[in-house]
């Protein structure tokens, strides 16, 4: 999932892949990448004593399980890897290409590869998304570079001098690295990307919903991401160690029990963690919240008063979304 190209596709598999568990959708596409039909919610749970290692495994066995369901290789295959099992970082990579007027897909995309190429180190993996591009100074908008290898765009100030890649960097342990390249060499021909988690978020909050303001809320089994949205583009994320799981001290049904010591705790490391997206400007108010902390009844009260809210906003009171999956099936 970059900015560069959408390919064209029938059947594509979109995954997120966190602590505790895999959650996912296999779907139908148009060749311009519109969702017409979702076909299998994809849902593995797995046990809080699960390393990193094991969840691979377990996200290798569910693609294979889907592509023998389906009896067919699906075009495409996204997955998204959360701050719980990567460290992340929001970095700026820049290139000072040869002088050029103009500017195409397989441009950038070369220069971004090179880029990537720089920046990798052996004792650890990484896996990188571009979620932005300045050229000469200058954003453009993605959609610019979306259509084909054969259409360019004029460069601002006549030759470009200098491109700058806002870039989503997610860093992995070596051996995960291995386990993930030997994944792909297993599934054969089924072709994956592994994404970090909040470049996924850029693609449906920004290019499907058309947002172009807004603070999203991930909270999952072990850590809260915070994703930040400033003018259609991903600005800032920020992380921190404290999840459902240290929230939730009882399900009984469809009914949730919460320890008030620790729900204080997350209301605490949430308020913390906003000062890291602070020098990026007030917040509009519209939130979005997403992962399992979104159906706690406590946590989505805490977020839908706004107290956190009056020290980064204009505004009094957030507007507050819940993000799930069938917001795409439109």
């Amino acid at each position: 999932m970059s900015l560069f190209h959408r390919k064209k596709s029938d059947l594509a598999i979109a995954l997120d892949v966190g602590s505790r568990t895999i959650k996912g959708l296999v779907y139908e596409v148009s060749d311009k990448g519109a969702i017409l039909k979702a076909h299998k919610r994809i849902a593995v749970q797995m046990p809080s004593a699960y390393t990193a290692s094991r969840i691979v495994r377990e996200l290798h066995n569910a693609l294979a399980a889907v592509v023998k369901e389906f009896g067919r290789i699906p075009t495409k295959t996204t997955a998204g890897f959360g701050t719980s099992l990567a460290e992340y970082h929001v970095e700026q990579w820049d290139m000072e290409p040869i002088g050029k007027a103009r500017l195409n897909q397989k441009d950038l995309v070369g220069y971004f590869s090179q880029l990537f190429e720089q920046h990798a180190r052996e004792d650890r993996a990484m896996i990188a998304t571009p979620v932005g591009i300045e050229i000469n100074g200058y954003a453009i908008p993605p959609e610019a570079l979306q259509h084909d290898a054969q259409h360019s765009l004029a460069v601002l100030g006549g030759i470009c001098r200098n491109i700058r890649f806002r870039t989503i960097v997610s860093y992995f342990p070596s051996e995960i690295g291995t386990l993930l390249a030997e994944m792909k060499q297993m599934l054969g021909g089924v072709p994956i990307e592994f994404v970090p988690l909040a470049s996924v978020y850029q693609e449906v909050l920004v290019n499907r919903l058309k947002v172009r303001d807004a603070l999203l809320i991930d909270t999952g089994g072990t850590t809260t991401m915070l994703v930040m949205f400033k003018e259609g583009m991903l600005t800032q994320t920020v992380s921190f160690p404290f999840g459902v799981s240290h929230i939730v001290s009882e399900e009984v049904g469809t009914k949730t029990k919460i320890r008030s010591k620790d729900m204080a705790l997350w209301s605490q490391c949430f308020r913390d963690s906003l000062d890291f997206l602070y020098p990026f400007g007030p917040l509009t108010g519209e939130t979005y919240l997403c992962g399992g902390g979104a159906h706690i009844h406590e946590l989505r009260s805490y977020v839908e008063q706004g107290e956190w809210l009056k020290a980064l906003s204009y505004t009094a009171t957030p507007r507050v979304i819940l993000l799930e999956g069938k917001s795409l099936l439109v």
